[in-house]
């Protein structure tokens, strides 16, 4: 029997096969959704149950539900996890969510397998989290297509269905951010050379042009890479030089 992978909510034996990550195993919608559901809660994984709570007829309780929770996954890596999976709704293949009109903060990830029998849709708000999977049940090959003969896929397919859920299932729930675990930060990277940002303060609005000619007379800066270099050369930070040349020129738009 292959072993088991840690303490993680996939219940099922999987291989430590490095395909792992493409989704080369099984799981049940459960199991999705409980994984997920560890992300979204900031590494706690909260065992998942069908039946909270069981009363008879007089309110007595007959059954109560004591779930299992533990910290399988340490907060900062759970929700570095978390940006990568907004960008997936925001501007990847989840980008249906946002054309059904759901504008809450959302991190998920669809799935379609290679033989397009699977189409899957996993994501959370802060608030929920939930798990859809479109295919046939009896494990027979199955291509997913619609009326059309057109290929289901994880977006077409199964995200309607989770957005359509989602809206409905929040709609009294106030919107709600994603928490930051305590010692973790973010920072806006310049994608060009992978150093932190350089954000102007509130105060050097470039709409104003005394500072925007400021900038032009510096330094011809088009890109990061110019603003670097021209700090090495200069030995000062950019901003410096903008403030001198901006100061005997009046701010007024």
């Amino acid at each position: 029997m292959s072993p088991r992978l840690g303490s993680s909510a996939i219940e099922g034996d999987l291989r430590p096969d490095p395909s792992i990550a493409l989704g080369a195993h099984e799981v049940t919608v459960v199991e999705m959704a409980s994984a997920y559901g560890t992300l979204a809660a900031s590494g706690i994984r909260v065992e998942p149950t069908l039946v909270d709570r069981i009363t008879n007829t007089e309110n007595r309780t007959l059954f109560d539900h004591r779930p299992s929770v533990r910290q399988v996954v340490s907060p900062t890596k759970a929700l570095k996890v978390v940006p990568i999976m907004r960008q997936v709704v925001n501007r990847g293949a989840g980008r249906r969510v946002r054309a059904m009109g759901f504008d809450r903060p959302v991190a998920g990830k669809t799935g379609t397998t290679n033989d397009k029998t699977d189409a899957w849709f996993s994501g959370f708000t802060p608030e929920l989290v939930a798990s859809v999977w479109v295919g046939f049940d009896d494990r027979k090959r199955h291509r997913l297509v619609d009326q059309n003969g057109v290929q289901i896929t994880g977006s077409s397919g199964a995200a309607p269905i989770w957005t359509t859920f989602m809206h409905q299932a929040v709609a009294e729930a106030p919107p709600a951010e994603f928490s930051m675990p305590a010692g973790m930060s973010q920072q806006e990277i310049e994608p060009t050379t992978g150093l932190a940002a350089r954000i102007l303060p509130d105060s050097l609005n470039l709409t104003h042009r005394p500072v925007r000619l400021a900038l032009v007379d510096t330094v011809r800066a088009n890109t990061w890479e110019d603003v670097r270099r021209f700090e090495e050369q200069s030995g000062r930070p950019l901003i410096d030089s903008v403030l001198e040349r901006a100061r005997p020129v009046s701010l007024t738009p």
